[in-house]
């Protein structure tokens, strides 16, 4: 089956690195969460940047908005078979604007899914009720009248430093999970979020995972910062980890819920 010349291909950039050379398609569905996201049509058709990962996780942000879509991939060829996307499913980041500079892109970075359980929906566990996918693989577990599914986290820092993490970025997200033909679009706001202090004219250039529960924040000015992610209650918590210059410093700052 041929595919589409009209979408839109995923690179790895050098901005925007992917963490294995795969190339993907972006589906269409995706090209219209963005698009209707922004209403300058023209413009939302031409600033969507995003990235294959190469656990299987993709996104695509449009560049002249706030909206984050995120989709599941599984590698077949160079040219990847599309899985059903999540429709419905848009994460905002509060305060991303975009001011056209390459090097202003937001970072992006997935964590490890934990399992948790779940409710099935009507009473059961029929896969053809719920349909669980790893980010590589289908699969549903079953607990008695519960289901065991991963949890997915996706971590969002704008480049002025305001940092998102979104719970179960593929699974909670699906609103109308026996509704897949709603094309109703729900825009989700982030679980928790934190802001870094920066310094006047410094941003953030990458997002580094650090498992089990953190991750690395680094600025052009070479600062570091340590996040963690606390579970109970669901926060962020921040401190400067490490710096360019000899001199070290540290501060400690606390996530704010939205």
């Amino acid at each position: 089956m041929a595919q589409d010349i009209n979408r839109r291909i995923l690179r790895p950039t050098e901005h925007q690195p992917a963490s294995a050379t795969i190339i993907g398609v972006v589906p269409q569905i995706i090209e219209d969460q963005l698009k209707s996201s922004n209403d300058d049509e023209e413009l939302a058709t031409t600033t969507v940047h995003g990235r294959i990962d190469a656990s299987g996780l993709a996104y695509a942000i449009s560049n002249s908005g706030t909206a984050i879509v995120v989709w599941e991939h599984v590698q077949a060829t160079l040219t990847e078979h599309i899985l059903q996307p999540n429709r419905g499913s848009v994460l905002e980041h509060p305060e991303y604007f975009d001011d056209d500079e390459e090097e202003e892109m937001m970072s992006l970075e997935p964590l490890t899914p934990d399992l948790v359980c779940l409710a099935s929906y009507g009473g059961t566990t029929n896969s053809s009720n719920l349909t669980t996918r790893s980010l590589t693989t289908t699969q549903t577990q079953t607990q008695g009248s519960r289901i065991t599914m991963p949890s997915y986290s996706l971590l969002a820092c704008s480049p002025n430093g305001v940092i998102c993490l979104w719970s179960n970025a593929l699974g909670a997200l699906h609103d109308n999970i026996n509704s897949l033909l709603d094309d109703t679009v729900a825009v989700h706001v982030p679980c928790a979020s934190v802001r870094l202090p920066l310094q006047p004219n410094e941003s953030v250039v990458s997002l580094v995972a650090a498992e089990p529960a953190g991750f690395f924040a680094t600025t052009d000015l070479g600062r570091v910062w340590m996040v963690l992610r606390r579970s109970r209650p669901l926060e962020l918590l921040a401190r400067l980890f490490s710096t360019s210059s000899s001199s070290s410093s540290s501060a400690s700052i606390t996530a704010t819920n939205d």
